[in-house]
């Protein structure tokens, strides 16, 4: 429900909808694998007369109405310290400023982790220091969890490091020539800090009439720059390497 997904979590096979019945729980894997008249498709689907239309449900109500309150359950946005019953997230949090004050979510685990809002962690804030650094451990966190990792140039955290290389990606410079090379996610914070990296470990034309922008004017080798030079100013252009 979280990710938006009907796929089968035993086989990956895609389904038209998502049905929430008991009646599979006591089957094992290699039972649910197997053919069964009694679970199939057409089978269940009479049981499942309720709709939820805020997350597309079909939910088994032939026995009790338990899988219902489950559903609303998750979707509850009640208090863990007093249970006062919030409407939403935003309602949560001003409720807990007010009246549990030092006790908040992590913003970035609200935006990216998949999990239903009661599943979420609520720290102090030290704890949330440690939450979010890569040195430190929560004892909070699952064993898996490692911190949120930040930008160097930033210092702005992200939920993982796909979110971190896609910022450094689009915020940040990298060398072409270095990346040739096999120098891999090196990064610079803008372009003034290649262009100086440019000039210290390549071979860059300096020439006061170049036109070409940084990335254009810079070379792998003295024989590249050299044709450049050749080709774009005539003889007697400079180059520079540090």
């Amino acid at each position: 429900v979280k990710l938006n997904r009907t796929t089968c979590c035993v086989c990956n096979a895609e389904s038209p909808k998502v049905l929430l019945t008991k009646k599979m729980l006591d089957l094992k894997v290699q039972d649910v694998l197997t053919d069964h008249d009694d679970i199939t498709w057409e089978g269940l689907m009479p049981r499942c007369q309720l709709y939820d239309y805020q997350w597309g449900l079909n939910i088994d109500n032939s026995e009790d109405k338990s899988i219902m309150e489950l559903v609303k359950k998750l979707r509850d946005a009640n208090c863990p310290f007093c249970g006062f019953r919030c409407r939403d997230l935003r309602d949560l949090q001003a409720h807990m400023r007010q009246n549990h004050k030092g006790y908040q979510h992590c913003t970035l685990c609200l935006e990216s982790r998949s999990v239903f809002l009661c599943e979420q962690i609520i720290y102090t804030n030290s704890e949330l220091q440690q939450h979010n650094s890569m040195e430190k451990t929560c004892l909070k966190d699952p064993p898996q969890f490692r911190g949120h990792p930040a930008c160097e140039f930033c210092c702005t955290n992200f939920y993982d490091n796909d979110q971190l290389f896609d910022h450094m990606h689009k915020a940040h410079e990298t060398c072409h020539i270095c990346q040739k090379n096999g120098y891999e996610f090196v990064y610079y914070q803008n372009m003034a800090k290649l262009e100086s990296h440019f000039r210290s470990n390549h071979y860059y034309c300096d020439h006061p009439e170049c036109q070409m922008s940084p990335l254009e004017r810079v070379f792998n080798t003295d024989l590249d720059l050299r044709c450049h030079q050749q080709q774009m100013h005539g003889k007697g252009g400079k180059k520079e390497r540090g």
